[in-house]
């Protein structure tokens, strides 16, 4: 996981205090990534919505919160973004807010 290879989890870091100002509960483990896929730095914008399907999952037995806080440390084309919020919505999720740290001039 490149949070591991970093160091650090900017988006969590981020997150924490975002989502106990907004008053919504916290937990960077309620999405989960399926297996690695081809880092998305450097694909077209239509490769990067192909390698990020199904991308995302919330483990077995959890059911998202009504109201999520999605931060993704760099925005490109969205796609991360939309697969993340799909899997999202699809255990329960009815409001995504999504907030990015960074813009990626394409």
């Amino acid at each position: 996981m490149k949070y591991f290879r970093r160091g650090f989890n900017l988006p969590a870091m981020v997150g924490a205090p975002l989502a106990r100002l907004l008053g919504w509960p916290f937990d960077p483990l309620i999405l989960r990534r399926g297996r690695e896929r081809v880092p998305q730095a450097g694909l077209r914008r239509a490769d990067r919505q192909r390698n990020v399907e199904d991308a995302f999952r919330v483990p077995r037995g959890k059911e998202a919160p009504r109201k999520v806080l999605l931060l993704d440390d760099v925005y490109t084309s969205g796609a991360t973004a939309r697969a993340a919020a799909s899997a999202l919505k699809s255990a329960g999720a009815d409001h995504i807010v999504v907030v990015t740290i960074a813009r990626a001039v394409p």
